[in-house]
């Protein structure tokens, strides 16, 4: 799966709504920390609501870890209306990124986005 459109498009969901936050430095275990050079390491909250039924928001959440992207989920939250096809799924997760040597304070948050979101249908 390469993208979040299509991890919605074959789960059967529809994305009601992709926000990011600011990026701030990540903390990496020493083992991964030491294999990066030269690169500064950011992490990009990111949250995803989705909206379908039961069975494909599950299917939706599955498509999502399978995409190549580290993000690491923070919360789940389902919410099942009366009517099947109008539940929703909120995602909340961090997208690691690596920003080049030469990104500032003031410009990493956008390339933190970018870089995270490099191949992600916006």
């Amino acid at each position: 799966m390469a993208s979040l459109d299509g991890a919605a498009t074959s789960s059967g969901t529809t994305i009601q709504s992709v926000s990011f936050g600011t990026a701030a430095a990540a903390t990496l275990p020493s083992d991964a920390s030491a294999q990066i050079s030269a690169k500064k390491v950011v992490a990009v909250p990111v949250t995803i609501s989705a909206q379908g039924g039961y069975d494909a928001l599950r299917n939706f959440v599955d498509q999502m870890q399978r995409i190549d992207r580290i993000a690491v989920p923070t919360s789940v939250s389902y919410s099942v209306a009366d009517d099947d096809s109008q539940g929703t799924v909120t995602i909340n997760s961090n997208i690691l990124a690596i920003l080049s040597s030469g990104s500032t304070q003031t410009n990493a948050s956008s390339d933190a986005i970018e870089n995270a979101t490099s191949g992600v249908s916006k």
